[in-house]
């Protein structure tokens, strides 16, 4: 099969580990680069060799380059816009999380890739997770029962500004909520889908200064009395996971820790807990972020070229958002928010 073309918007600190990803996943070439500035695409140029544009627009308006797939890393707030104009371009995407920052925006995408048959993968790369996505394993085989709880917690250091300070613009970022906490309600909906889906979320939230709330804490309800508890602070340090999904026959627990979230050597453990005795399970590799997103890379290729459906997609995008704009206007609020 031929190599798919990439075409990748934004060159910072996560669009480099974008490009390098594409770069070592076997059927797939990075094509070009669209970045903010003409410096920067002069650079970028320089750099890995490719055509580089200063607007995503002019890459896209380049036909000779022969794009198959956009890979859209770029503040949160752009996501939907960019990956409309891609889709009625024909391209094929990948959009990291979150899909947009409205439920609409969501709903329009997910539109377009359907009208246009085109697929629409989002990054929700710890799904293929050594670890994360072993626990989904162990579930599926009924090494718990049937799942009833589950609880992820993430106590990390604060987020850093990224190109021209757009982590800490709620313009442009949307909410802390729907910069990191969105892969927890993900996992969690993914875990207790045999619950069925989410119906309601209430949450809290504050911090110590500005409208970016430092720490959340959401209990999402699923059916049959089914809930996960989702929390994060960025008043901590480093970056500290902790997880469990109870079942009625046992439990399983996550611990992953680093120096950052892209640290390569981090401690981990995954163990299956049953009649009071904790039992470690191996695991198949290191679970690293560049790790799971050079899976998820090989995942869209082969998806791509054998038709099959990718990891996560449109709705599963469009529900993470949904959930993460719930827990918002529940801390607002103060109310339980009905899905």
């Amino acid at each position: 099969m031929k190599s798919l073309r990439f075409g990748l918007v934004g060159a910072g600190r996560w669009g480099a580990c974008h490009a390098a990803a594409i770069r070592q996943t076997a059927g797939a070439e990075l094509a070009s680069i669209a970045v903010s500035s003409p410096e920067s695409a002069r650079r970028v140029e320089t750099e890995l060799g490719v055509p580089a544009f200063a607007d995503w627009r002019e890459m896209l308006a380049q036909s000779a380059l022969a794009l198959d797939v956009l890979d859209v890393v770029a503040p949160n707030a752009r996501h939907a816009e960019i990956a409309l104009a891609a889709l009625e371009a024909g391209l094929h995407v990948l959009v990291e999380t979150p899909w947009a920052t409205t439920v609409e925006d969501c709903d329009a995408v997910v539109a377009t890739a359907r009208r246009r048959r085109r697929v629409l993968a989002v990054g929700h790369e710890l799904r293929l997770s050594p670890l994360w996505g072993r626990l989904k394993q162990e579930i599926a085989v009924g090494q718990i029962g049937r799942p009833l709880s589950c609880a992820i917690h993430l106590w990390r250091r604060s987020f850093r500004g990224g190109a021209g300070g757009w982590r800490h613009d709620p313009a442009r970022v949307g909410s802390w909520i729907l910069e990191e906490p969105i892969h927890y309600f993900d996992l969690a909906r993914w875990y207790l889908a045999d619950l069925g889906e989410p119906t309601a979320v209430y949450a809290r939230a504050n911090g110590r200064g500005g409208e970016l709330q430092e720490t959340v804490a959401a209990l999402v309800s699923f059916p049959d009395d089914g809930f996960a508890s989702i929390s994060q602070t960025t008043a901590g340090a480093e970056h500290h996971l902790l997880a469990q999904v109870i079942g009625t026959d046992a439990a399983l627990r996550v611990v992953w820790s680093g120096a950052s979230d892209r640290t390569e050597t981090p401690t981990y453990r995954l163990e299956l807990a049953r009649d009071d005795v904790a039992e470690p399970l191996a695991l198949a590799d290191i679970p690293t972020e560049t790790g799971d997103l050079a899976r998820q890379l090989a995942a869209l290729v082969h998806a791509l070229q054998t038709g099959a459906s990718p990891v996560a997609d449109g709705e599963d995008g469009r529900q993470t958002v949904r959930l993460c704009l719930a827990a918002e206007e529940s801390a607002r609020t103060g109310r339980e928010i009905a899905l």
